[in-house]
């Protein structure tokens, strides 16, 4: 009985840290996906700002990719206030499709001690 008790602690502990751990890695790709998506998307108000530079109407510009024009509007007004990268162009970024799981990050039940010195040793299943 008192082995019983001593899985549990271990094992509710240790499933309290996987689950933090996985809460942190999920922070940290939201972030990075953050930061990403708004290069991209000053780098779409850019765009819109150089057609309109090269004299296209504000009401052509919204035909040509299909927004509303208040839409484009607010574009062109956030790509005059976003700072560029240094000589005038912004930040190339690299946008992938579809990526390999990365050990450790969410890869299946095979992967929970991985980054732990434990391994599930399966003593709950039928004890």
């Amino acid at each position: 009985m008192t082995a019983q008790v001593g899985i549990y602690f271990d094992r509710s502990g240790k499933a309290s840290q996987v689950m933090q751990d996985a809460g942190e890695r999920a922070l940290r790709i939201v972030h990075d996906a953050q930061a990403v998506a708004a290069k991209l998307a000053g780098e779409a108000d850019g765009a819109l700002r150089e057609l309109r530079a090269l004299g296209e109407l504000v009401v052509e510009i919204a035909g040509m990719v299909d927004i509303p024009v208040s839409e484009v509007k607010a574009a062109i007004a956030r790509a005059k206030t976003t700072p560029a990268a240094p000589g005038g162009e912004r930040p190339d970024v690299e946008v992938v499709e579809e990526q390999e799981p990365v050990a450790g990050l969410g890869a299946g039940p095979a992967d929970v001690g991985e980054l732990r010195d434990w391994e599930p040793d399966g003593a709950l299943a039928g004890e």
